[in-house]
């Protein structure tokens, strides 16, 4: 059975604590509102059990109710507002938890009649609103100024480009003349072309080296062969629990009623037995395979190099080669030419059949002065090559340290640019 105990409560106007029974404050008779908490005592198990039978009553009446108008707090087995006369039907239960908003009080009046709610306020609490506005405009102000970032370092972006002049300007063309003549060769059967000519055999000549059987030799080894035998092993199975006694523990939880008083209980743990399950060790036999090594022996076949002759030939055909090579070179201030025919022509003359061909080969170079230091490009074409003049300012992409190509001429002060 609960046992009822008396909470207590602090008067918000002078700070007086008053017990649970006082529904006014016993020092400036201002009536409890739900401003003011019902608080429990620190130490439950040492407060005294209420016995009077005129607290008891009080105790479990029930939550108090709460008056309409004025906002003060009323035992239920009273049915009238004790502050201003108001009926408890126009009330309301006292709830629990946390504080409402609390009514307005107004003292005086003719009994019976609800009075004009006032609420409480004093000037401590305005000055305790304000510095505690004020301290939290500062706070704020400081950490929005930690809060915001620093502003970023400056970037240092490297020149993507370099200035250059034209330092020179060379070109080379070269004619490579290959000659169609008659040419020897020697092979065997499967070399000699179709056009082949003047066939010759030179005799039978070594065409490759063959892997032929010799004889068999006997080769040791070892081999895993697998056989079941039996192992015995242990392992846990249940055969029992373990139980220990589990003293009982009891604690008073205390409950508030919403009326001044509490209902304190005993709620009690434990008791009986705690049992956990027992293994014992079993010894079993099984089948595993096993294996083991066992010698071998197996005739393998040994071979031996034999060479392998076949005939071998001479003939000739007609062949393109590489004769000789003649070339035109220059820079700028020379037009680009091709060797002339009499350039081209062959120093001896060319035997009965023969005949020559010319593959054209160009090449072009452009020199940069960057800062004193020579930077060249190969150029593809010619027209490539009439794009640059000595003397005139280029840019130059570069990679990092590195100057890759030729990007733009550079402006002269007296060329125009464009709007």
């Amino acid at each position: 059975m609960a046992r009822k105990i008396e909470m207590h409560w602090v008067c918000s106007a002078c700070q007086t604590r008053n017990l649970g029974r006082h529904k006014t404050c016993t020092r400036c008779g201002d009536p409890k509102d739900a401003s003011e908490p019902w608080l429990m005592p620190s130490d439950t198990k040492a407060a005294p059990t209420v016995r009077d039978p005129e607290l008891l009553r009080q105790a479990n009446a029930g939550a108090d109710w709460q008056c309409g108008y004025c906002g003060a707090h009323q035992r239920r087995l009273d049915g009238r507002c004790a502050r201003c006369g108001a009926q408890q039907a126009a009330g309301a239960r006292v709830p629990e938890g946390g504080a409402r908003r609390s009514a307005m009080r107004a003292f005086g009046g003719p009994a019976g009649a609800p009075a004009a709610p006032v609420r409480k306020s004093t000037g401590k609490h305005l000055l305790l609103s304000g510095c505690m506005f004020t301290l939290f405009s500062c706070l704020s102000c400081i950490g929005l100024g930690a809060l915001l970032p620093d502003p970023p370092p400056p970037v240092l972006h490297k020149p993507a480009s370099s200035l250059g002049v034209v330092s020179g300007l060379t070109w080379r063309r070269i004619a490579h003349v290959e000659r169609l003549q008659i040419v020897r060769a020697e092979g065997f059967v499967e070399d000699r072309p179709a056009d082949a000519f003047d066939i010759e055999s030179l005799g039978q000549a070594h065409h490759h080296d063959e892997d032929v059987f010799d004889h068999y030799e006997t080769q040791h080894y070892t081999e895993q062969v697998p056989y079941q035998d039996t192992e015995t092993y242990t392992e846990q199975e249940r055969c029992g629990e373990d139980c220990t006694s589990t003293p009982q523990s009891c604690t008073e939880v205390c409950t508030p009623d919403n009326n001044g008083f509490a209902s304190c209980r005993n709620v009690c743990s434990g008791g009986g037995q705690s049992c956990s399950p027992r293994y014992c060790s079993v010894t079993r036999t099984r089948s595993v395979t096993r294996y083991r090594t066992e010698p071998r022996t197996r005739q393998v076949p040994v071979t031996r190099s034999e060479p392998r002759y076949a005939e071998r030939f001479a003939w000739h055909a007609w062949r393109w080669r590489h004769a000789r090579d003649v070339q035109t070179a220059g820079t700028q201030s020379e037009e680009p030419r091709w060797p002339a025919a009499e350039e081209l022509a062959a120093p001896e003359p060319l035997a009965e059949g023969e005949r020559e061909r010319v593959e054209r080969e160009e090449r072009y170079h452009v020199d940069f002065d960057v800062l004193g230091v020579q930077r060249g490009f190969d150029l593809s074409s010619l027209s490539e090559y009439e794009r640059y003049t000595a003397g005139d300012r280029w840019f130059l992409s570069r990679d990092g340290a590195r100057i890759v190509k030729p990007v733009s001429t550079f402006p002269s002060v007296d060329e125009p640019t464009a709007e």
